[in-house]
């Protein structure tokens, strides 16, 4: 008789009996509640991209002119490169290299993809005839100033010119 009432004891303390296959269904188990996110909200703003804007102009002018844009535009999140840094920053495919006759390339890629273009005119009294002068004919060939085939180049694309501004005595004004 103590065996018996030790059964009935033990079964009233587990509770009410549950089948074996209902340990197994999934369903039967209890889901976890999914949890908020602890972490604070992200305030950050999204920071605009760079801006890459070009520099033209005759070397000995482009190192003090390239200054004062960067001087400028740095806080706007704007850079500004020179024909060297063209491929480095993907404004161009190719290394803008008049040795290597792949000027012509980097610079017609350069003037599409940059977002604006900067010339500094200082040591060209008539931009318009130097261009027209020096420029019009094959790059690569005696007699043509790179310079001067920029700006004959920049004069005939509508698109490049309206993003381009000059400077006639290269001087950045802010």
């Amino acid at each position: 008789m103590r065996i018996a009432l030790l059964v009935v004891t033990l079964a009233s303390v587990a509770g009410p009996a549950i089948a074996p296959e209902a340990y197994l269904s999934p369903q039967s188990q209890p889901q976890p509640q999914p949890r908020p996110d602890p972490s604070p909200p992200d305030t950050e703003p999204t920071p605009e991209p760079t801006k890459k804007h070009i520099a033209l102009g005759r070397n000995e002018f482009l190192g003090d002119f390239l200054f004062q844009l960067q001087a400028r535009l740095a806080s706007q999140n704007i850079r500004v490169y020179l024909s060297d840094q063209w491929h480095m920053v993907g404004l161009s495919d190719v290394e803008a290299s008049i040795p290597g006759h792949t000027f012509h390339i980097a610079f017609e890629q350069a003037i599409t993809r940059a977002d604006h273009i900067h010339f500094n005119l200082q040591g060209i009294p008539d931009p318009i005839s130097y261009a027209k002068q020096y420029g019009s004919g094959d790059l690569y060939a005696e007699g043509t100033y790179v310079t001067a085939w920029e700006l004959y180049h920049i004069y005939q694309n509508p698109a490049a010119l309206a993003k381009t501004t000059f400077y006639p005595s290269g001087i950045v004004v802010p």
